[in-house]
């Protein structure tokens, strides 16, 4: 399996704490981690060869050329590193045919190959819909066909050899460079706009994103059982909150898969930082109210109820 991921030295941690959940759960297969950067510290190199190693598996490093992306708009949480993967047919050996494009905040709780294998036909990427694909707001903005749906952009499955064929990346770069002021959501925007008539849907199960555990989430009501499904058995667990399990204050009903993972890392005897500290501290307090029963912890009133057994 060729798996991809896009990162910049602050999301080498994360990075390793999946290319360790991917390791962990598709043992017996070969794997190629290639990691698509600006540029990596020589330290956090090291750490993630041998971590790779370790596991004996493959990892290569492929530059990005920064001259390439520039103009490409950014956000406090969006770096240019997330912008990598619309390069991967031109950067990635010539050779392959086809990669797994991963986001960082992602941990692979079980087997992949299914998903691997998965025929793209003449489909440039396989995505699973977006947490708010059904949000009229995002065709609306953007000009395109509801009919056609909205695809979350942190998996993709990726028909490189289609990709170079009908030369895609020079298009997604033209989409974003003459709808700067529409890109609410970046380079997934761009993907979707570029890429809507050359797609297939996988299942939710391999992106679950947080979303997926609203009351009444912006999905049709048509999806709720898949989506349902997805979430209390994800085989790909998204942790699309802007509060990470890498948070010492992230109450994600699924941090400790992730914390799981990050345990058998390098990086796993580290303390963990809180995202913000007032709301560390918040959170704190409500658990001790709790435990001295002066108040009852109320987990977010938009997760469905059967997930509030998952809160500590």
């Amino acid at each position: 399996m060729n798996i991809v991921c896009g990162i910049d030295d602050k999301f080498v941690m994360p990075c390793g704490v999946l290319m360790t959940s991917i390791f962990e759960n598709n043992k017996g297969i070969d794997i190629t981690f290639y990691i698509l950067t600006q540029g990596l510290l020589p330290c956090n190199v090291n750490k993630l060869k041998e971590l790779a190693n370790r596991y004996q598996q493959k990892l290569s490093i492929v530059i990005v050329s920064q001259e390439t992306l520039k103009g490409c708009p950014t956000a406090a949480h969006i770096s240019i590193a997330s912008y990598n993967r619309i390069l991967a047919s031109d950067i990635l050996p010539a050779d392959l045919d086809k990669c797994l494009y991963l986001d960082a905040d992602m941990i692979v709780n079980g087997p992949i190959i299914d998903l691997y294998n998965t025929d793209l036909g003449n489909a440039a990427i396989g995505a699973v819909i977006d947490q708010s694909c059904d949000d009229i707001r995002h065709y609306n903005r953007l000009g395109l066909d509801s009919d056609k749906g909205y695809f979350n952009a942190g998996l993709l499955l990726i028909n490189l050899n289609l990709w170079k064929k009908e030369k895609l990346s020079p298009k997604i770069l033209e989409y974003i460079d003459t709808h700067t002021g529409d890109l609410l959501f970046h380079d997934q925007d761009a993907l979707n706009g570029v890429l809507q008539n050359s797609k297939i849907f996988l299942p939710m199960k391999y992106n679950m994103q947080f979303s997926f555990l609203y009351k009444t989430p912006f999905i049709a009501k048509h999806r709720w059982n898949e989506m349902h499904d997805a979430a209390e058995n994800p085989v790909i667990i998204h942790y699309t909150n802007k509060i990470k399990p890498w948070h010492r204050d992230c109450i994600h009903p699924y941090k400790e898969i992730w914390k799981s993972y990050y345990s058998k890392t390098t990086w796993g005897k580290n303390n963990l930082k809180a995202y913000s500290l007032g709301g560390y501290l918040k959170l704190k307090l409500k658990r001790v109210l709790a435990s001295l029963k002066i108040r009852k912890t109320v987990p977010p009133a938009m997760l469905r109820s059967e997930f509030y057994k998952y809160y500590r």
